[in-house]
């Protein structure tokens, strides 16, 4: 029955849908939690106060394989490339703030969608309400071929 086809589509339509928000969910959740692994990093390269060149060229390719701006860094291998000789340079209070504002800001951008729970509700809904209505409408169906069987029987 077309009606019963078309029920069908909708559910599937709502089923696909679904995945991709499922996906969706999942490359956040896991870009979220690599920002944290970079967080820490961060946090243990800059705990004793320097940043070295290797330190750096870390953070810097770290950064660059997560999209992260990697503006900071690149201005604190320039200023360390600056100075005469110097293998390291202070992590400056400023420059490390910047850095850890930067990756807090990314992290919750990549998991916050406030709608997320709505749209997952929704697309249930849809999901469902058309499956329970292809199958009333396929029970009325069945109902009226065997009233017209019973009354053609008797």
């Amino acid at each position: 029955m077309k009606l019963i086809d078309e029920l069908v589509a909708q559910a599937a339509t709502a089923d696909g849908l679904m995945g991709d928000l499922a996906a969706e969910g999942t490359k956040n959740h896991q870009r979220q939690q690599a920002y944290g692994k970079l967080e820490n990093t961060l946090e243990r390269m800059a705990s004793d106060g320097y940043l070295d060149a290797s330190e750096l060229k870390e953070l810097l390719k770290e950064f660059r394989a997560q999209g992260l701006s990697t503006r900071t860094i690149e201005d604190m291998i320039a200023q360390l490339n600056s100075h005469d000789g110097s293998s390291r340079t202070e992590a400056s209070s400023e420059k490390i703030t910047q850095l850890r504002a930067e990756l807090f800001d990314a992290k919750a951008e990549a998991g916050n969608d406030p709608m997320f729970h709505l749209k997952a509700q929704e697309l249930v809904g849809t999901y469902n309400k058309a499956f329970d209505l292809a199958a009333r409408v396929s029970k009325s169906e069945h109902d009226i071929y065997m009233t017209a069987i019973r009354n053609l029987a008797g």
